[in-house]
């Protein structure tokens, strides 16, 4: 933990940046204004709490929700400037969002936003539905408060801070952190097909390997393999050719039993074949094939 990978990194910012796209439209229809025709909300940024600093600073409104999917859950900690609500507060007590910000947002502005949201945020199980064909259910809501961001007593450093910014054509750029837990963010994902959460090898497997070490089994390096109609086989002769699946510079497949342990590459050892082992595949990547 602490440092994401290239591809990792690309497949969590894709995931915000499409979820981001498909939340500005169901709020663009709930908070209908004319000046919600110019907003622009981006994916700014994805980081590590640890790395980002100043948050508690600000002067924010929190909203704090939880969701469930396949027996995970969810955390989502919004932190809304106090700049956008007063924006939004207008809005939704029919003015044209063109506001400063004078003094405290009333109970009755916030109040008139409140339900607003809630619908907005019941796109995200739209979202979650419409793309990957699962049920994502919010099973606990905290309105809209203001106060100084807890989130220290939830989230640690290692967790993530997701930043869009938010412009109308009538106000500058406004920057909302939300903060997620990075285990239910990965554990999400995965669920959703599009990352692979490689478990820890776990050394106590083999705590007593001594008593089988010595125990034999067949490996099978499996160059490629087709299908030819039954009068083709009839056919066949000395000198025949048989076209494989793999083409030239491919690696093959190596087989414990019928289980695919790795990827390798065929090389010359004095002058016997051989195999050079270039990918080990884990526990969750293993293939069974009845190729025997």
């Amino acid at each position: 933990m602490g440092k994401l990978t290239k591809k990792n990194e690309k497949i969590i910012s894709d995931f915000f940046r499409d979820f981001i796209l498909s939340f500005k439209t169901v709020f663009m229809e709930n908070f209908d204004s004319k000046v919600m025709q110019t907003l622009e909300i981006k994916l700014k940024s994805v980081h590590f709490l640890k790395d980002i600093v100043g948050i508690e600073k600000g002067n924010y409104f929190v909203s704090k929700r939880l969701y469930s999917i396949k027996d995970g859950t969810v955390q989502m900690y919004a932190l809304y400037p106090e700049s956008l609500m007063a924006v939004l507060s207008d809005i939704a007590t029919g003015g044209d969002g063109d506001v400063e910000l004078e003094g405290k947002i009333t109970e009755l502005q916030i109040n008139s936003c409140i339900d607003s949201f809630n619908e907005c945020y019941s796109g995200i199980n739209t979202f979650i539905f419409d793309h990957y064909k699962e049920s994502l259910e919010e099973t606990s809501v905290e309105n809209i408060y203001q106060g100084t961001p807890a989130y220290k007593t939830i989230f640690d450093e290692n967790d993530f801070v997701v930043i869009y910014s938010v412009k109308f054509s009538t106000n500058t750029v406004l920057n909302v952190p939300i903060l997620f837990k990075y285990q239910e963010i990965e554990t999400l994902l995965s669920k959703l097909g599009l990352l692979k959460i490689v478990k820890p090898f776990d050394k106590t497997l083999y705590k007593n390997i001594d008593l089988i070490a010595s125990t034999k089994i067949p490996l099978t390096v499996m160059l490629g393999s087709t299908e030819l109609p039954l009068i083709n086989v009839l056919k066949f002769d000395s000198g025949s050719l048989i076209k494989l699946d793999k083409n030239e510079g491919d690696y093959v497949d190596i087989y414990a039993k019928n289980v695919k342990v790795a990827e390798g590459q065929i090389v010359a050892i004095g002058e016997h074949f051989g195999v050079k082992i270039v990918k080990l595949l884990q526990n969750n990547d293993s293939e069974e094939d009845d190729y025997e």
